[in-house]
């Protein structure tokens, strides 16, 4: 995974720029990694448990088991919403300048490419890329004028921010699956099925969760408990 390559980087690189900008690239993402994965083992594990049913519920399959280790994980090392606060009070930029914006850049460069195969994913990518720079903008400029919106929408864009980047993985895992396709077909029609998969049915939500955070704060700070 890139974060623990960059992580070594940030620790051991002799020069120190390079390990400046492996920091920020850390920082950024660590929040991302422990949320939105939490968040998604929590999906997942109450799925498994839907499909068996009311024999899910029980011991004998151990999915309720899972399901109680998993429930932790949004909790512990900081919960999620404290982890996307930080993610946009303190994350997004920093002494050393615009991180986010450094990110976007670094992503839509390394994912140029003139595999016509690749292309039809990267139109979609490139469409959420859009949304995440939009979305990054937005909550930059409300830091400076309304905080309250940048805490109502925090977990939102974290959210956007790693759908985002699972999509950016996914274009460099498949970069490698056309390239070295017929050495191994089975396994890489696997990556190139569960690819198509995700842009089509998990990617989506990153806009979703734009449209939901520029709504602003005040449906939540001016309602009114009777």
């Amino acid at each position: 995974m890139k974060e623990s390559q960059q992580t070594e980087v940030s620790l051991n690189h002799p020069d120190e720029k390079t390990r400046q900008e492996a920091s920020d690239y850390v920082s950024l993402m660590t929040p991302v990694v422990k949320s939105l994965f939490t968040d998604l083992a929590m999906e997942i594990t109450s799925d498994a448990m839907q499909i068996h049913g009311g024999y899910g519920y029980t011991k004998d399959q151990g999915i309720e088991q899972l399901y109680r280790d998993n429930r932790i994980t949004p909790i512990y090392e900081g919960t999620n919403s404290v982890q996307a606060s930080d993610l946009v009070f303190r994350k997004l930029s920093n002494k050393n300048g615009n991180i986010i914006n450094k990110f976007l850049d670094q992503v839509k460069s390394e994912c140029e490419t003139d595999n016509e195969k690749i292309k039809p994913f990267l139109s979609e990518f490139n469409k959420n890329l859009d949304t995440l720079k939009k979305f990054s903008d937005w909550m930059t400029d409300k830091a400076k004028t309304e905080k309250d919106d940048v805490s109502a929408g925090a977990n939102d864009y974290l959210k956007t921010l790693g759908y985002v980047s699972i999509a950016y993985a996914w274009i460099k895992v498949l970069e490698v699956s056309f390239k070295d396709y017929e050495e191994n077909k089975n396994f890489y029609n696997d990556k190139i099925d569960t690819a198509r998969f995700y842009f089509d049915k998990v990617l989506p939500r990153a806009e979703h969760h734009y449209k939901s955070a520029i709504s602003g704060s005040s449906n939540i700070m001016n309602f009114k408990f009777n």
